[in-house]
């Protein structure tokens, strides 16, 4: 008698090189040469760092806000972020995981138990399309497993209040970008994927969340938007974060 091992299906990306990245961004994901639909999709994505102002500060300012002017049509499908990323009120998550941190304590336990124990605990945002709620998981692993790699010394209590920041970002802002996005609607004529900006200077756990989004794999098009020196490169593809820590100069003027 033979046996069948079923495997938890996920999207898969293939991160995109780009000469004109912010018109690139525009284009439909039906329009990209690398997307398939299949059993398992593969989605083409951009995930840039946006750094250095030119000579002209106006000129840099005015294509961020052109950005912002193409992006918020796609409605539901933008987020922007400004300066940092919102932590509300997390004392349910904590109510509803505090044995996940009590058996953390006692012995060691993998990211992937940690995250179906998350799960279990009814803490994950419930999304209506299963291939996007498997992905939302694996992805969730992955930046556990990056946090503990870049933070080898984490004690049980960081880790804690890592994970529960993201659970609560997750929530807030994982469903809204989903809810009009359909990747498999093959009768449209455009498709679109959501797009994330971060403006301003990230902080470790705000880039381990953006690094989630592109980890998530649902076609998500980040871009973080910051300043730097004329020197600096303006654009650079995060292909690895090994450390995954670097912000951005603030100043007090901005875009928008």
């Amino acid at each position: 008698m033979s046996t069948v091992i079923e495997f938890e299906r996920i999207i898969n990306i293939l991160l995109q090189d780009s000469k004109n990245l912010f018109k690139d961004l525009l284009i439909p994901l039906n329009h990209r040469s690398s997307f398939v639909i299949r059993n398992s999709p593969t989605i083409p994505v951009y995930f840039y760092r946006y750094i250095g102002i030119k000579k002209d500060r106006e000129l840099y300012y005015g294509e961020l806000r052109q950005l912002d002017k193409d992006l918020s049509a796609f409605g539901s499908l933008y987020l922007k972020i400004i300066s940092n990323i919102n932590m509300l009120d997390v004392s349910q998550l904590i109510n509803k995981t505090q044995h996940i941190w009590t058996q953390m304590e006692i012995h060691t336990i993998c990211n992937s138990e940690i995250v179906d124990q998350l799960d279990n605990s009814g803490v994950l945002p419930k999304l209506d399309n299963t291939l996007y709620y498997s992905t939302m998981k694996k992805s969730l692993c992955n930046i556990l497993d990056l946090y503990k790699k870049n933070s080898p010394n984490a004690n049980p209590t960081l880790i804690k209040i890592f994970s529960l920041k993201l659970v609560s970002w997750i929530n807030d802002y994982v469903p809204r970008l989903l809810k009009c996005y359909i990747y498999e609607n093959t009768n449209a004529q455009e498709i679109h994927n959501p797009k994330v900006i971060f403006y301003g200077d990230a902080k470790e756990h705000e880039i381990y969340f953006l690094i989630f989004h592109h980890q998530h794999k649902q076609s998500y098009s980040e871009i973080l938007c910051g300043q730097g020196n004329s020197s600096a490169k303006r654009r650079k593809t995060p292909r690895d974060y090994p450390q995954a820590h670097f912000s951005f100069a603030a100043e007090q003027n901005r875009p928008f």
